[in-house]
Parts: C-alpha cells; sequence; structure tokens
C-alpha cells in the first residue's frame, strides 16, 4: 500500500482510509490512555515501522507503558519490544482486516497527520483477537473515512546539522551510554543529527 500510495501520489492513510465501511475501521483514541491501556491488551503481537529505507519488525508484547502527564514521549520497555514514541507526531489510528494469502491479517495501524505510516501492529496466532475486536468497537470514529483538511500538506523541514560538533567529546559520552533511551538526550546535548551521530 506504501508504493500504490506513491504512485497515486497520494498518503498511505487516504488510500487505507477508501477502505472504510467495509475493511477498515477509522478509530478515535486518546493515544496516551489508548496505548497504556489499550494495546497491551492484544498480548503477543507483531510490531512494524518502517521508513523508505528500512521494515523493522518484532514479535513480543507491549509492557510497562509509561507516558508522562505534560509530556509528547511514551516509552514501552520490554525484552522483546522497547519503544520510544514522540506523540506529537502522531494523528491518524485505524483497525484493519485484510487478505493476506487467503488469510484474514488484523492489525492496529497508526499515521502522522501527513498521511505516512507511523507505527503497525498485527496480530499473529497467539494474540488476543477478542481484545481487537473490542477495540475496533469500542473506539469506532464518528467519521469513517478522512477528510480533506484533515491532512496536512506542509512541507517538512529537513533536521538542521551542527556543522562544527566536538567529535572527541561526542565520541565518549557515546561510548559511555548505558540504555538505548539514551540516545536522544546524546544527541540533544551535543546539538547533532542521528545521522550525524551514527
Amino acid at each position: 500500500i506504501r508504493d500504490a500510495a506513491k504512485v497515486l501520489k497520494t498518503s498511505e492513510a487516504e488510500l487505507l482510509a477508501t477502505g472504510c465501511n467495509d475493511n477498515v475501521t477509522r478509530l478515535d483514541v486518546d493515544f496516551k490512555d489508548f496505548l497504556a491501556n489499550e494495546i497491551p491488551s492484544l498480548g503477543k503481537v507483531k510490531a512494524l515501522t518502517r521508513n523508505d529505507e528500512v521494515v523493522h519488525e518484532r514479535n513480543g508484547e507491549y509492557l510497562n507503558p509509561s507516558f508522562g502527564k505534560n509530556s509528547h514521549v511514551g516509552l514501552f520497555v520490554g525484552e522483546d519490544i522497547d519503544l520510544r514514541i514522540f506523540l506529537n507526531h502522531w494523528s491518524f489510528t485505524f483497525a484493519v482486516s485484510e487478505l493476506a494469502r487467503g488469510n484474514e491479517r488484523l492489525s492496529i495501524q497508526f499515521f502522522s497527520k501527513e498521511g505516512n505510516a507511523i507505527h503497525k501492529i498485527y496480530l499473529i496466532k497467539e494474540s488476543n483477537t477478542d481484545a481487537f475486536l473490542k477495540i475496533k468497537e469500542t473506539f469506532k470514529h464518528k467519521i469513517q473515512g478522512i477528510e480533506k483538511d484533515e491532512i496536512s500538506y506542509e512541507k517538512v523541514e529537513p533536521e538542521k546539522r551542527n556543522e562544527n560538533p566536538d567529535r572527541d567529546k561526542f565520541q565518549q559520552d557515546w561510548l559511555n551510554l548505558k540504555d538505548t533511551h539514551a540516545f536522544f538526550p546524546l544527541m540533544k546535548k551535543h546539538a547533532v543529527t542521528r545521522l550525524q551521530a551514527l
């Protein structure tokens, strides 16, 4: 669907939303509450995040949710799924039922205000299908589809590079990292982009 949306010059969310009232249900959720209280009820699932270069998949449970009261950042910390979530980018949520190789595949899919896929959660054989069906019914949005004025067409500005980072100090701080979640504060401290950091 990502490739099809590019060919059709539309967003993935808008293309997916054409299936509303059929195999797609738009959901109306408070992201913090939904992620912390509803997503763990699905049990073991496949978590999927991707961009143009890579697809990252992990099977596991969404454990130990932590969402600050006045923060747009959330965490899930578990052995299999370890996520840092920036909710200021999240806008649309859908429950999806699609046929894949003759089998029904259920998922919860999240998109940005530009209609780009942010994160997808696929049910697997160990998942709690009843929890999925309850979510689909309980959180059904009054709007089924996406209205044109809901999508943002603003161009996202590229990250600004630090043209003169202290390479030695940065590398020393990198070697002292003890936790994956300290990476973002490290970049902020040195005012470098992810690509520069790597």
